[in-house]
């Protein structure tokens, strides 16, 4: 019997996407699919959600370390405007690529165990890590010598979020607290009380106003960051939540393993709506555009959603592990998989980027009462 990595990583070798877009889709990246059926050949058939024949280019992560295999990807994010991914795992390394050259440029090897998440500040200028070795780092993306601030925890860490203007961090872990970081100087803002000891899963709204966290007991809560004030406890979900993110518009999307996605309207008294369930548990969500999010995990697939209607646009195939985290950046959705690749997925005929695998296939302020 073949191993289980060397099993996925045949399939991936000779795996390909073919299908087609329903026509229940208003939106795909901002342009109508009128619009993008003018440049691609989409099949467009009545109420059947089928494979979104969306291209993606293929990033293989390398082995750097002594068991020779590649790693499994736990993390993905993309440089605001910038060149750079960063990608993180169980190798304990940070590995960052080029998009411009398309090869990987920097392995930093300074986490002593899995590494759990990555994130570029707003403006691109840096880079936080944290992960089960209990580390923050954060380093300058224009010199990758040497981490510009460290942070030891007191336990295993598994997300973290800067603040809009990047002024500051908020980390959350195996820990009933959330810490608030200087980045100018790395020193401790203040700790909140999350109560839950299992935190996966942290994010600013874009105004910076409020201040999310979730995790094992399928409870939101959010803080006022001028007050620090725990202004609500949303229990949201029935089990784990692994992946919130606020929206331009001031929504809260949260996934879970109870196979559902909420989104949380804060405006006066909050109210929630869900997407029809999904048939696995759910590992992360991104918003790609107004009223258009994509979500995935341990069905190895990526399902993009329209959210005014709750309707399933389309899936996205191509991953063989499943997926564990999203990103959107410059009009590109970003996967990151166990199956130790890397996806960048388009729905433009022509980009930028060379593609060395194709596979077809404000004005917010919510009052809490």
């Amino acid at each position: 019997m073949l191993p289980r990595r060397q099993f996925l990583g045949s399939l991936a070798a000779c795996f390909t996407v073919t299908g087609t877009v329903s026509s229940g889709a208003h939106f795909v990246l901002g342009r109508t699919l009128g619009e993008i059926a003018a440049t691609h050949p989409l099949d467009l058939k009545t109420n059947v959600v089928n494979d979104l024949r969306w291209q993606s280019e293929v990033i293989e992560t390398l082995p750097n370390n002594d068991s020779f295999r590649s790693p499994v990807v736990t993390f993905v994010a993309a440089q605001p405007q910038g060149d750079l991914l960063a990608a993180v795992g169980d190798d304990h390394v940070v590995s960052i690529y080029s998009r411009r050259s398309r090869n990987f440029i920097e392995h930093l090897k300074h986490h002593r165990d899995w590494v759990r998440t990555c994130v570029y500040s707003p403006d691109g200028t840096m880079l936080a890590t944290a992960g089960n070795d209990k580390m923050l780092y954060l380093w300058q993306t224009d010199q990758w010598n040497t981490p510009i601030r460290i942070k030891r925890a007191k336990s295993a860490l598994f997300d973290v979020a800067f603040a809009p203007d990047g002024s500051e961090l908020a980390v959350v872990g195996f820990s009933p607290t959330l810490t608030i970081i200087d980045t100018a100087s790395g020193s401790e803002i203040i700790e909140l009380d999350c109560t839950c000891s299992d935190i996966h899963a942290v994010d600013y709204s874009r105004d910076g106003q409020w201040l999310a966290a979730a995790g094992r007991d399928g409870v939101v809560r959010i803080w006022d960051r001028k007050s620090n004030e725990l202004v609500q406890k949303l229990p949201l979900h029935r089990q784990r939540i692994r992946s919130l993110q606020f929206t331009d518009s001031g929504e809260l999307i949260s996934a879970s393993d109870d196979q559902f996605v909420n989104i949380t309207s804060l405006h006066q008294q909050p109210k929630s709506k869900s997407l029809p369930r999904h048939p696995s548990k759910i590992y992360a969500v991104t918003s790609i555009d107004q009223d258009l999010i994509a979500t995935a995990g341990s069905d190895n697939l990526i399902r993009v959603w329209n959210t005014k209607q709750l309707e399933e646009i389309g899936v996205l195939k191509g991953h063989t592990g499943t997926v564990t985290s999203l990103a959107y950046s410059q009009r590109e959705l970003i996967s990151s998989s166990y199956d130790t690749r890397v996806r960048i997925w388009t729905t433009q005929q022509h980009t930028s980027i060379p593609q060395r695998t194709t596979d077809r296939g404000d004005g917010w302020n919510p009052t809490f009462k």
